[in-house]
């Protein structure tokens, strides 16, 4: 499942998530908060809920059910651009809870699904399933083969001038 938020200023959404789903919030811009409950101020902010946050919507319709992005369903997590959230469904909750305050619109995406119970290994740059995976990614990778092909031709054009991926 692949959500696009585009929220206005001041609102209050409540997202149904499968049980059984885990998944990420991806903060593209603005400001957000995820989970809680009815009047709860997010204490992961700078003020602790003091001065600009005070004024956060109080929702009209909660359910106690949410699926939280922290350990304490009643204090919501803010996001800010360019973060990621991992949803815990660790208390069995089946919705999300997002709300905006009347100082940010945000935008985000929500990316949601079974997960696939199975084993993750990261080496370097590759992500595989076993070790071996990984080093014979790697070692594609330097040989220029099994989708490699083209790496040796390839420059970035965001990196600083001259600088080659080298393992």
């Amino acid at each position: 499942m692949y959500l696009d938020y585009r929220m206005q200023k001041n609102q209050v959404v409540e997202q149904p998530v499968p049980h059984d789903y885990s998944g990420f919030v991806y903060m593209l811009s603005g400001k957000a908060y995820f989970g809680g409950e009815e009047g709860a101020i997010s204490t992961t902010d700078e003020d602790n809920g003091e001065g600009k946050d005070k004024d956060r919507k109080k929702p009209t319709d909660l359910s106690k059910n949410h699926v939280t992005t922290n350990t304490t369903p009643s204090i919501p997590f803010k996001g800010l651009p360019h973060q990621a959230l991992i949803l815990s469904r660790d208390d069995g909750t089946t919705h999300l809870r997002i709300e905006t305050t009347n100082d940010e619109e945000a935008h985000f995406v929500v990316l949601l699904g079974k997960p696939l119970e199975e084993p993750i290994v990261m080496d370097r740059l590759f992500v595989m399933n076993s070790k071996e995976e990984t080093q014979q990614a790697l070692e594609d990778f330097r040989e220029k083969k099994n989708g490699f092909e083209r790496a040796k031709e390839w420059r970035s054009t965001i990196a600083p001038k001259g600088y080659r991926l080298k393992f």
